[in-house]
């Protein structure tokens, strides 16, 4: 862990498993709270972008500075579980944000949120 003064600036790659599966008890409410608690972490010079999955794939979120924490916020608002599992898609799109929008000597990270049903 790096200290906050000295944290390189971050992409954060979300992953988001938006299936059938996810909708059983406080799945996904839960993990919307709590990536709502993380942007209000973020600063400037750090990236989010959220991927989801379920019967397709897509993104949600481009690449958005953490100051946008507003704009980050209404995505993770707009997310709801339904339909099947389709992670492969997920996965390919995913990294494919990380890889074109890499940061230089930053933390550039692809996170998989799902509860397992992948």
């Amino acid at each position: 862990m790096f200290p906050e003064e000295i944290r390189p600036a971050a992409h954060l790659v979300f992953l988001i498993d938006v299936s059938g599966s996810m909708e059983d008890g406080p799945k996904l409410p839960l993990l919307k709270e709590g990536l709502e608690l993380l942007t209000h972490e973020l600063r400037e010079e750090d990236f989010v972008s959220i991927v989801v999955y379920a019967g397709h794939s897509g993104l949600i979120l481009p690449p958005t500075s953490g100051a946008d924490k507003q704009t980050i916020i209404e995505a993770l608002d707009l997310l709801q579980a339904g339909g099947y599992t389709n992670g492969g898609e997920g996965i390919r799109l995913a990294y494919r944000q990380a890889e074109e929008h890499f940061i230089e000597g930053g933390i550039n990270r692809v996170v998989l949120a799902t509860d397992g049903d992948f």
